[in-house]
């Protein structure tokens, strides 16, 4: 079965693919997609993402096709690599 028809939790991988790039627009903080923030949220922000504490060591089961997405856009948004685009993910998804 040739990649672009076999089906990955019931959509081809093409279909991925467009999704992908779907939530790829969506997450670039378009301005129709954004909201302002107010004092208090601005000043949470501030100091959640200036946090240094100590990391924990995590495994998580990742697909092969989630790491190659991930690295990808860490090259392309400049990032060290594909762990801390995931890092900036979890921690901009975690905030209130």
């Amino acid at each position: 079965m040739r990649n672009a028809t076999r089906k990955v939790a019931g959509h081809t991988v093409s279909e991925w693919k467009g999704l992908s790039k779907e939530l790829d627009r969506e997450a670039a903080g378009a301005p129709e997609n954004t909201q302002p923030l107010t004092g208090d949220e601005r000043r949470w922000y501030r100091m959640a993402v200036a946090d240094t504490g100590p990391k924990v060591r995590v495994t998580i089961r990742l697909r092969k096709w989630q790491i190659e997405r991930a690295k990808e856009l860490a090259r392309q948004q400049g990032i060290r690599g594909y762990q801390s685009l995931i890092d900036r993910i979890l921690t901009k998804e975690l905030l209130p």
